[in-house]
């Protein structure tokens, strides 16, 4: 009995293996940018072509990783629909803001470096850049962690979606050497945050824009002390 079970079960694996039945015929991909899409087909054309070409048998949790090691997917989600069809849906990681790291590159929300970024794209997106970050490979998909990084990230979210007249003052947001955090509006005007997360000097902030805006013999703002600003 139990070689016949056997028998059975290897011609079962032969015919898997050698039938055109399960071959992946569409690959469906879902919440995907035209780019990551790309991507995605490209990859999914190596691993096919790499041998990976049957539905049943596929390692889908490999396939996942490899997918989620893009630079651009937060997570990816893969159904088998059988005969011959492979869905896959992405969660995409949107940039942020532009970063100077030997170079421009897109940022998430996260600190993840996503592509590089030319000069007159950034211009025309809008958007601060951020500078000062530190680390011995950056590169797309790095996560880059260093003091300061994700309140200032937040603070900027936080004014994309909150206070976009405020945050469209920001032409740059640096992180220094001794991890303080500084915003450069757009009129050159530096306003020191110091160590302390951004986001709570913010309020203090809006209360001094009209006197921001006459501070043309001015350098910088202070905002490091509690409560209270100071011009130099």
């Amino acid at each position: 009995m139990g070689s016949g079970l056997t028998w059975l079960g290897l011609r079962a694996d032969r015919f898997i293996r050698a039938s055109e039945f399960f071959t992946i015929e569409n690959v469906e991909i879902f919440e995907a940018s035209e780019v990551v899409q790309g991507e995605i087909r490209q990859l999914v054309s190596n691993l096919r072509s790499g041998g990976e070409d049957n539905l049943l048998l596929m390692r889908k949790g490999q396939w996942r990783l490899r997918i989620e090691a893009l630079p651009r997917v937060r997570s990816a989600l893969l159904r088998r629909h059988f005969p011959g069809t492979l869905q896959i849906k992405i969660e995409e990681r949107m940039p942020l803001v532009a970063a100077n790291a030997g170079g421009l590159f897109w940022i998430d929300s996260e600190g993840v470096l996503l592509a590089k970024a030319g000069v007159a794209e950034v211009a025309r997106a809008g958007v601060p850049v951020l500078t000062g970050l530190r680390g011995p490979s950056l590169a797309p998909g790095v996560h880059v962690s260093q003091p300061m990084l994700d309140e200032t990230l937040w603070t900027i979210r936080f004014l994309r979606e909150s206070e976009p007249e405020l945050g469209a003052r920001f032409a740059e947001w640096h992180l220094n050497s001794s991890d303080e955090v500084i915003g450069v509006l757009r009129k050159g005007l530096e306003v020191r945050f110091g160590q302390g997360d951004p986001a709570e000097k913010l309020a203090l902030l809006a209360t001094l824009l009209d006197e921001v805006d006459a501070l043309e013999d001015s350098r910088y703002l202070d905002l490091r002390f509690d409560a209270q600003a100071v011009y130099y």
